[in-house]
């Protein structure tokens, strides 16, 4: 948004390794703003910590599905929670996600500001080793499922966002 932007766009596999562990069971939000290129033919991964190794191979991943849905899951290492929202972005625009976790499996979806969906996940976000959080792809797993897009301004916080605060953070301008 204030172009600085990750860009997967053209077929590139640009990605960031962040270096940060998702804590286990803790209230935590992740915000960033994302701008689709091009309809994924397959699952696409925004922000992931994914191994391919199988269920419960993440902590944390926010993807859009082959149907461009939105979906965010957690995982405790050995099951995991991939709830599919009904949301799904147009091409070209840009749009502030933030996605808050309340007491380890209290979800909530906000688009633009707005509260989208919420949900209680049938996991809490639990140990999996220390795989970093990656943007634009799917973990450490390198085969496929790159975000066509723009990614920009992610931020990772350690307390669960209040309605106020995600609205705040997507009203924010550039200084």
């Amino acid at each position: 948004k204030f172009d600085k932007a990750i860009n997967t766009t053209s077929g590139t596999t640009a990605y960031v390794e962040t270096g940060y562990t998702v804590p286990t069971n803790v209230n935590q939000s992740f915000s960033f703003w994302i701008n689709l290129s091009s309809t994924p033919g397959a699952d696409v991964y925004i922000i992931s910590d994914q191994d391919p190794v199988g269920a419960g191979d993440f902590r944390f991943l926010a993807t859009l599905n082959s149907s461009s849905q939105m979906s965010i899951g957690l995982s405790n290492g050995s099951s995991d929670d991939v709830h599919n929202t009904s949301w799904v972005p147009t091409q070209g625009v840009w749009y502030h996600i933030v996605a808050t976790i309340g007491s380890g499996n209290a979800v909530s979806f906000y688009v633009d500001g707005t509260l989208e969906d919420s949900w209680t996940s049938s996991v809490s976000l639990g140990t999996l080793g220390s795989r970093q959080l990656t943007i634009g792809r799917a973990g450490s797993y390198t085969a496929c499922c790159n975000f066509p897009g723009l990614i920009d301004q992610f931020r990772i916080f350690t307390s669960t966002l209040t309605s106020d605060e995600v609205l705040d953070l997507y009203n924010e301008v550039q200084c």
